[in-house]
């Protein structure tokens, strides 16, 4: 908003281009109108306009529009996974987990001594609550028997996101969504295996 043009009129006179270091908005309020705000409404903002014979006053209208859920997965800061395959130079592979190539494989759980995990975990930690939209993931040769979604908001309690996916396909990308959005600062999908190994292409988390 410091950034956006601000011109001014007076009545109907035609809208002049002003130096925006003179103007001054109020945002005393604007966390509780915010708050208060839903999907269509309209925010008001008032300000001044410094000028050589004193100040004029201003108003500023905010639009408020239905959020658009961002892809917020990343290897570099806030996804990790167990059981990675870290033989044969494949301990980075997991890096392929969010750079959008859903035909090649990132994730594995391989292991040369068949030492399996029931339950190997990607894990979302977002730092800060977010309404979380959806989780996807996108399967190579080798899915898990079933697997789930699930988020926390206190680190303490986990909730289910979306339905348990059972039998999942090679090449299938699985989506767990909730009815609505939720809170959650954390969010993970558990994979269950039957003494065997599963890999993965893809990671998403939409927030």
């Amino acid at each position: 908003m410091e950034a956006t043009p601000v011109y001014a009129h007076a009545k109907a006179s035609p809208a002049i281009k002003v130096d925006p270091q003179t103007v001054t908005w109020d945002y005393s309020d604007l966390k509780g109108k915010l708050d208060r705000a839903k999907e269509g409404s309209a925010v008001g903002i008032n300000g001044t306009l410094a000028t050589g014979q004193g100040h004029l006053p201003l108003s500023f209208t905010l639009y408020l529009e239905t959020a658009r859920p961002q892809n917020m997965a990343d290897v570099n800061c806030n996804l990790t996974v167990t059981d990675q395959d870290v033989e044969y130079g494949k301990e980075d592979q997991r890096r392929k987990l969010t750079d959008g190539n859903t035909k090649e494989e990132a994730w594995a759980t391989w292991d040369s001594a068949g030492n399996y995990r029931h339950s190997p975990r990607a894990n979302f930690d977002f730092g800060q609550v977010r309404h979380l939209d959806r989780a996807t993931i996108t399967y190579q040769d080798h899915p898990p028997v079933s697997a789930k979604a699930e988020y926390t908001d206190n680190d303490i309690t986990w909730k289910p996101l979306g339905q348990i996916a059972t039998d999942p396909q090679p090449g299938q990308t699985v989506t767990f969504r909730a009815e609505n959005m939720v809170e959650a600062s954390k969010a993970r999908i558990v994979n269950t295996v039957d003494n065997a190994w599963m890999d993965a292409a893809e990671i998403e988390a939409w927030a």
